[in-house]
């Protein structure tokens, strides 16, 4: 799935605003209040069609005219429990007075059914949806997909994500048991259902231990003499096998970038459960290193892209008939820099395109090191700059690998202050003024030949400090 288009009439924050994703990765920023929250909010009513089921009319003739009528009930009726898809509320209108709302969307669900158009819109007296405006998107969606086409995976990341370990357990098998369902669960939801992920991948690693301990075989001194799979235990074994190696080629595939091979970097080995007594049967990532962490424990920055790996790992399985996790789908990350070091902020998006490959990523943030981390020259990226009043975001040219200050400053608009030429101006100043002109002298080179600078500016800078000392 590829969402193209979003054209947004008098919906909150924006009276006439057209923007356009690219297939990969869309990069929103700009100052608060500049409308990335809204336009997250646009996306999901848009795509809130999709949430609706097809009911069963037929065509009758009424004074002359074939028109549809309904068999018994509404031809589009709300199938998953969506909150906003009834209609829109008083406060998505940019003015109350304005006669209506609209978010017109244009989308590409995969082979068979590209430049899909649609509208979702309102009056402004009753906020009621006007389905008539996305049936036919909808219904040929749906007829598309009856007949074979992938159903897309639909994921909501907030920026607190997850929030809480809510048991989500029965909902969760009720929305398998209808996949169409589930592609779209917790679509409106920041809680995420992480969770049930976890508590599944324990349960998977359990029974694959208990179904190789059934085959286990001790000699005359109490040792393992053999250990292998019964017969009839095969194909269980085979099914478990495989989901598990599934979500661990996502987590081998996000952790190869060589910014994990650093120190205290958490590079994914295998999934296991706890051998520790700290961790004693528990879901525990084991690195390349040999190290063990609790799933549920992990450092803030990591428990937060893992839980995003995991969880859209397991979707995209289960969605897939349980063969990959390599299918299309709709990403929104809010926030995506939040908890992470500078070193994993440049590389984050490359992670996340390399592990899900058919996946659009939406993503916000105030980070200039990911927006300098990500490639658009020739690749399906885009970095757009959104400011409030404007009719459309601004698309930034190629910035990948420029240096942090030159990201601040010019494409941020933020003035920077060079930690480093300050701390090396102090230096200097403290140098002089305890009489150490040699070593001053030294340092004023290094900030000649690394920064470019005219000496007399220079010194103007060091004498200022001196006066401060």
């Amino acid at each position: 799935m590829y969402l193209k288009k979003l054209h947004i009439s008098n919906f909150r924050c924006f009276r006439d605003y057209t923007i356009e994703f690219a297939p990969g990765v869309t990069v929103l920023f700009g100052k608060n209040g500049s409308g990335k929250s809204t336009l997250i909010h646009a996306i999901h009513k848009a795509l809130s069609m999709l949430m609706y089921t097809k009911n069963e009319y037929e065509n009758v003739m009424v004074k002359g005219k074939r028109k549809k009528k309904l068999v018994g009930y509404k031809t589009i009726t709300r199938n998953n429990p969506y909150l906003h898809t009834k209609g829109f509320a008083n406060d998505d209108f940019n003015n109350l007075e304005d006669s209506f709302i609209e978010i017109a969307a244009t989308a590409d669900f995969g082979p068979g059914l590209t430049d899909v158009d649609w509208k979702m819109s309102a009056k402004a007296n009753n906020c009621k949806l006007r389905p008539t405006e996305f049936e036919d998107a909808y219904l040929n969606f749906y007829s598309w997909q009856e007949n074979g086409g992938q159903l897309p995976l639909l994921t909501y990341i907030s920026d607190g994500f997850p929030h809480k370990e809510d048991n989500k357990k029965s909902q969760v098998k009720a929305k398998i048991r209808a996949l169409r369902n589930f592609a779209y669960f917790d679509w409106d939801e920041e809680e995420g259902c992480t969770n049930e992920w976890i508590l599944r991948l324990e349960s998977n690693l359990f029974r694959q231990a208990a179904l190789l301990a059934k085959g286990v075989v001790k000699n005359e001194q109490g040792f393992i003499a053999r250990a292998q799979l019964q017969e009839e235990d095969e194909p269980e074994f085979q099914e478990l096998s495989h989901e598990q190696q599934c979500i661990s080629d996502c987590f081998n595939t996000f952790t190869s970038n060589s910014v994990f091979n650093s120190e205290n970097a958490i590079k994914f080995n295998t999934f296991t459960l706890g051998r520790t007594k700290q961790n004693e049967g528990k879901l525990c990532i084991q690195t390349t290193n040999g190290k063990e962490y609790d799933f549920r424990k992990l450092p803030a920055g990591y428990k937060r892209l893992f839980n995003i790996v995991l969880d859209l790992a397991y979707r995209s399985y289960i969605l897939s008939d349980r063969s990959t996790t390599n299918i299309l789908g709709l990403v929104i990350i809010d926030e995506i820099d939040l908890h992470l070091h500078p070193s994993l902020e440049q590389v984050v998006l490359q992670c996340f395109q390399e592990t899900f490959q058919q996946i659009q990523f939406i993503v916000s943030t105030h980070s200039p090191l990911v927006l300098t981390g990500v490639e658009t020259e020739g690749k399906p990226n885009v970095i757009l700059h959104m400011a409030s009043d404007d009719t459309k975001p601004e698309v930034t040219h190629d910035i990948y690998g420029i240096d942090y200050n030159t990201g601040i400053e010019d494409v941020m608009g933020v003035e920077s202050k060079n930690v480093e030429l300050d701390y090396m101006v102090n230096l200097c100043a403290y140098m002089k003024k305890r009489n150490k002109i040699a070593q001053a002298e030294n340092i004023m080179k290094r900030i000649l030949d690394k920064f470019a600078k005219n000496r007399n500016e220079v010194e103007k800078m060091v004498e200022a400090k001196e006066r401060e000392l």
